[in-house]
């Protein structure tokens, strides 16, 4: 890959995806500068200017394909959790000062509609109706059914068996063990309702704002709305062919 990419520099043919994707691999890898200069003079790599507006343009691809989703009329849900980061005075440059950064990671998730009642799920003044109504519970909205217990009992049968026989002393030098394992596996009782599927989940970017409060929480989603709002009168007087980008992801 080096050699083609060294030959690709040499012969000046306009084309630098080799080097981007190598350039971007030594980027994350925490590679210093002064090398990234150096290897972008012998042509194996982009250089660091050009990776940070990579990671730019990359950034705000992942944004459009989260609004894509958010504007398509299906049914998604939006999560976000923080990370805070304390700068002690003795860990900054500039000021003098106990600092904290809060990195509040967004993502926008699709929501299978397979099974669902569209209009049910959107029919907001029926969730707001529900509100309280857990004060009301009793036992018995919890209480397990009989297919429950038998099923509990069937996996502590299982549990039990496959302990005896992977951990008593001496049980590796059992004949028909390994045969023993493949029936009890074949004894264990499966409960999957839902079909696995591959979620769709879309990056919608990072926001310096710390969700541990209610308060929080209401900024995380005002921002999420701003940014929302900016990107679509961004997109609005951008031209023909990068609008037409956008809606295709």
């Amino acid at each position: 890959m080096i050699a083609i990419t060294l030959l690709a520099f040499v012969r000046n043919h306009a084309t630098n995806v080799l080097p981007l994707i190598l350039g971007l691999f030594f980027k994350v890898n925490g590679t210093g500068s002064w090398v990234m200069a150096m290897l972008s003079n012998v042509g194996i790599c982009i250089s660091g200017r050009t990776v940070e507006r990579l990671k730019k343009r990359i950034s705000e691809d992942a944004v459009a394909h989260a609004i894509n989703l958010m504007t398509s009329g299906h049914l998604f849900c939006t999560t976000f959790n923080n990370i805070n980061i304390y700068l002690h005075k003795f860990q900054q440059q500039v000021v003098n000062k106990h600092a904290m950064i809060h990195t509040t990671n967004c993502a926008i998730l699709a929501i299978d509609k397979e099974g669902l009642d569209v209009k049910r799920v959107e029919d907001l003044e029926t969730k707001l109706n529900l509100q309280g109504q857990q004060a009301n519970a009793t036992f018995r909205d919890i209480l397990p059914s009989r297919d429950d217990d038998n099923h509990i009992k069937k996996v502590f049968t299982v549990i039990i068996a496959e302990m005896l026989v992977r951990y008593t002393p001496g049980s590796k030098d059992w004949e028909g063990r390994t045969k023993m394992l493949d029936e009890i596996k074949a004894m264990t009782p499966h409960d999957r309702p839902l079909k696995v599927k591959k979620t769709d989940a879309r990056p919608f970017g990072v926001f310096d704002i710390n969700e541990g409060s209610k308060n929080g929480i209401i900024k995380v989603l005002e921002a999420i709305c701003y940014d929302f709002e900016q990107f679509r009168l961004y997109s609005r007087d951008c031209n023909s062919w990068f609008c037409i980008w956008v809606l295709k992801g």
